[in-house]
């Protein structure tokens, strides 16, 4: 997924070449304006072209192949596997080996260690034609090593470079313009041994040369539907076969292979096409592995990464469909928007997009995948950014902002961080990085222009700077800079606030320019009347209604809070009796009447977390009629997702009223035995037979 729009027209391209449906190929050599290649043998100019005296042969009717079809109708057939090649070097690497340990990325010495980096493409398009756009495999080594010196020289620090295949490379050359059907169907086994030979395996040593590692990606990406032994699989076999036979990359430490990028959905066993379920996660490993089985019969020292369905965000199966290999981890994938984080707009492919969730939601889509992955292997973001949409080039849409709080980078950071096992590279266009000068930062604009690039790069809410400052500090093996400036709660927006339920005390340095650094550890928080709110480890808990001094200190800085605790206050006055069936709600006398089997209560515009509590109780009027069949409930999702219980029953206290309970536990259970999360009730109220009143006293938790 090729995220940066480089020109006015880079957006549709950008899809193409990355994954997206748009024409493949708009950076093609329109038909008749092919340009000689004098870096490339006659004989692969144009390698499916018939000699001239047999243009006007009718050409042979091939028979129609039989057997089972794919999702598109084409034939399915299960790629051979290569012949092993001996004569092939058992090991060889310039730079540190890095290997995975368990779920652990490690270097010679065994140490834990995350690392960080870029991307680069040689699609000419993306790189402005700037060595023309004529297959020359030296113009374009030599541009693109010139610009990953450029990049270096800026002082960036980093670790190693995601380098694409660019389909341009990979597909013959008198292929259709447009392009009709996806771009695998073009693939060309002799051009691309010829790029291979002479654009990508140079670039690769220049890399190493310049203290690089490389991942390597395939150019082409998955389609809607990917399946066992469909077309894109043969070729991926086929490149894999390619690449981990090739004499300069075959066992090669230096080098590691991504294995797909932005795989869709899968056909399961049962024909469907789909994702995130039991019976397509078997079939996203049992694809993975024969992809791995083809690299291994000839490369069994080079690292490998897995990705996972949903444009790589799904990886979840593979705690229970295991992934057979000594030295993997996961390639993720990471915009704003997805798994709960905060967007300013939606991104096309997953269509989610809201801002204000901030922290929280982050975390637990975080947590559902992509910590789930990392308690079996190592992880490696393999393309994230983000900056405000009025820039337009990026492709996440969200802010810095902070962690704990709003906004998508720093909690991106934080969660990276907190993970322990987490890798990553962002995805601005090498070009931009070329040119950054970290001497000019920052510049704070409110009003992002079109394709300004000047304040794209300096702009605290956009990753550019962010990112440069958070490499310095991982080079050096710190969390922060020397230059913090101050301190911060995130999510506070003054220095006085109400805490209303459980809170995440995360504390980020800021630096003088302006670059966030949420802190792991090294900080203290103290209360200074825990009776009222309580300090448990980097948790706030409200305890009783009152107020607290709360006190954060690091990076030799401190600063204090005043909190307020108040009981979380129903609002009364606006019970919808009309969640589920028509009711009827007296505010005055809290008298509820549901219509038939119907539901009335708050849909919390805020979550409400009950963690920091025992129990919360519902108290109904002994006025209440007999025969309601009330029901206490909570949700922690939509109405129709389940909720907890607790019913009325003859018993009651001894003014007469009926007392409902449900207890807060680590392992609450809706009534269809599904796990209930406490951290986030979104919808609470009562449930009845309908047509008799029910008084509702008071709702509370203690």
């Amino acid at each position: 997924m090729n995220k940066l729009i480089i020109s006015a027209l880079a957006a549709s391209l950008l899809l193409a070449s990355c994954g997206k449906e748009s024409d493949p190929i708009q950076d093609e050599i329109q038909p008749g304006t092919e340009q000689p290649d004098t870096q490339t043998p006659d004989d692969a100019q144009d390698t499916d072209n018939e000699p001239e005296n047999d243009k006007d042969k009718e050409p042979e009717k091939q028979p129609e192949p039989t057997g089972p079809k794919d999702h598109y109708g084409k034939l399915i057939q299960m790629p051979e596997m290569p012949e092993k090649d001996e004569s092939l070097p058992q090991l060889q690497g310039k730079l540190p080996v890095w290997k995975s340990d368990g779920r652990w990325l490690v270097d010679e010495s065994g140490n834990h260690i995350n690392i960080h980096g870029f991307w680069q493409t040689q699609s000419p398009y993306f790189n402005g034609y700037k060595w023309g756009n004529d297959y020359n495999y030296q113009n374009s080594l030599n541009w693109n090593a010139n610009q990953i010196d450029e990049i270096l020289a800026k002082g960036w620090q980093m670790d190693f470079i995601r380098i694409h295949f660019d389909t341009y490379w990979m597909m013959k050359r008198n292929r259709p313009y447009p392009l009709k059907g996806e771009p695998y169907e073009y693939f060309d086994e002799k051009v691309f041994k010829q790029a291979l030979d002479n654009l990508y395996v140079p670039l690769v040593k220049h890399c190493i040369d310049r203290g690089l590692h490389v991942v390597i990606h395939p150019g082409f990406v998955g389609p809607d539907a990917i399946e066992m032994g469909d077309g894109l699989h043969r070729v991926l076999a086929k490149v894999w076969d390619m690449v981990s036979s090739h004499p300069d990359l075959a066992n090669n430490t230096d080098v590691m292979f991504e294995l797909l990028n932005e795989p869709v959905h899968i056909i399961d066993a049962r024909g469907i096409n789909g994702a995130g379920d039991d019976s397509h996660d078997k079939a996203l490993t049992a694809y993975m592995q024969n992809l791995i089985d083809h690299i291994r019969v000839n490369s069994q020292q080079n690292m490998l990464w897995v990705p996972g369905t949903s444009w790589q965000q799904h990886y979840a199966g593979y705690a229970k469909y295991k992934i057979e290999d000594h030295n993997f981890g996961f390639s993720v994938h990471c915009y704003p928007g997805w798994y709960g984080s905060d967007a300013l707009e939606a991104t096309p492919e997953y269509g989610q997009g809201s801002y204000g969730g901030g922290f929280e939601s982050f975390r637990k889509g975080w947590d559902k995948e992509i910590s789930v992955a990392s308690k079996i292997a190592p992880v490696m973001v393999t393309e994230m950014d983000w900056a405000p949409k009025g820039y337009e080039l990026s492709w996440g849409k969200s802010l810095t902002g902070e962690a704990g709080g709003p906004g998508f980078g720093a909690n991106f950071k934080y969660l990276a961080d907190r993970t322990e096992n987490c890798s990553y590279i962002f995805f601005t266009a090498p070009e931009h990085l070329a040119v950054f000068d970290w001497n000019l930062a920052p510049i704070v604009t409110n009003n992002p222009a079109f394709h300004d690039e000047y304040h794209f790069l300096y702009d605290p809410e956009a990753c550019n700077i962010q990112i440069y400052g958070w490499y310095q500090c991982y080079r050096n093996g710190r969390m922060y800079p020397d230059d913090v400036t101050s301190i911060k709660l995130g999510g506070v927006m003054n220095d006085s606030f109400i805490l209303d339920g459980k809170m995440t005390a995360i504390v980020n340095a800021i630096d003088s320019k302006k670059v966030i650094y949420p802190l792991q550890d090294g900080y203290t928080v103290t209360s200074d009347n825990e009776s009222v709110v309580m300090v448990d480890g980097i948790s706030l808990i409200p305890k009783n209604e009152g107020s607290a001094a709360i006190t954060i200190s690091a990076c030799g800085l401190t600063r204090q809070y005043t909190v307020t605790v108040k009981k979380f206050e129903l609002d009364w006055a606006h019970l919808n009796p009309n969640i589920y069936a028509n009711g009827v709600w007296n505010a005055s006398t809290r008298t509820l009447v549901t219509g038939q089997w119907g539901f009335g209560g708050w849909r919390l515009e805020k979550p409400l977390d009950l963690t920091p509590f025992s129990k919360i109780v519902c108290v109904l009027g002994k006025d209440t009629e007999a025969g309601s069949g009330a029901s206490f409930r909570l949700f922690d999702a939509g109405y129709w997702e389940g909720a907890v219980e607790s019913n009325i029953s003859s018993k009651t206290n001894e003014d007469g009223d009926y007392v409902l309970e449900i207890p807060i536990t680590d392992n609450m259970r809706k009534a269809d035995g599904k796990p209930f999360n406490a951290e986030s009730v979104s919808i609470m109220g009562i449930w009845s037979n309908g047509s008799k009143k029910i008084v509702i006293k008071d709702i509370y938790w203690e």
